[in-house]
């Protein structure tokens, strides 16, 4: 009876393997597969997030390098202020914004902004009327450039209601009455600048022609608000 002891535990032992219970061997071989799976997967989730951070890095020095760029660039072409008070009402008004171009060119009727006369930290934005050697006269609301009479469209609807209502939107003057002319033209490198709002604004009535250096640059268009965004 002993004897047969072992062949039945053998036989056993057999049943088991053949039921699926593993060897011991492969049991463990098992248990390393699971935790090379589970490294690896720690692996890739911490290379992943490096990668993230890597293009997190390069997207932040990215942007901060266009901004640096935008700004230099900016200082050198083009500069964005707003428009305070209403010496230029109604084209442009308090709180409008306004692209200016520094390397704009200097026309009739061009909105500049500048540096004012005499009041070097304060700056404005005006239309140039008066070119270097012109003689400028307004005479009951016409003006006139060395005598020829030149048309003021921006004005069109501010004229017609003066004259509907009876009074006169710029009053009369010539350059002869503004100090720095020479035998009463503007003088080279100088501009003669009005507000579109005649009756309130300050301009080159009262602080004088502008010196071009003192020009920042040329108004191009009007931002903000978006409603009213247009060309100047």
């Amino acid at each position: 009876m002993s004897r047969n002891k072992p062949k039945v535990l053998q036989q056993k032992k057999g049943r088991n393997r053949k039921r699926g219970h593993p060897p011991h061997s492969a049991s463990k071989k098992s248990v390393k597969q699971k935790h090379f799976r589970k490294q690896s997967l720690k692996q890739r989730k911490k290379r992943q997030r490096k990668r993230i951070k890597k293009l997190l890095v390069e997207l932040i020095s990215s942007l901060t390098i266009a901004v640096l760029l935008i700004y230099l660039v900016s200082l050198l072409t083009f500069v964005i202020p707003q428009i305070e008070g209403f010496g230029m009402a109604p084209n442009l008004k308090e709180p409008n914004r306004i692209f200016v171009n520094r390397l704009g060119e200097i026309k009739r009727f061009s909105l500049v902004y500048f540096h004012v006369p005499k009041r070097s930290k304060e700056v404005s934005t005006r239309r140039v009327i008066g070119l270097p050697g012109e003689k400028i006269t307004y005479k009951e609301d016409t003006l006139l450039i060395n005598g020829q009479e030149q048309v003021e469209r921006f004005l069109t609807e501010e004229l017609q209601k003066a004259k509907k209502e009876g009074y006169q939107l710029t009053e009369d003057f010539s350059t002869e009455d503004i100090p720095g002319t020479v035998l009463g033209r503007i003088p080279q490198g100088k501009y003669l600048v009005l507000g579109d709002n005649r009756t309130f604004a300050t301009d080159s009535r009262y602080y004088g022609l502008v010196d071009e250096k003192d020009i920042i640059g040329v108004a191009t268009m009007k931002l903000l608000p978006l409603h009213e965004m247009m060309k100047l």
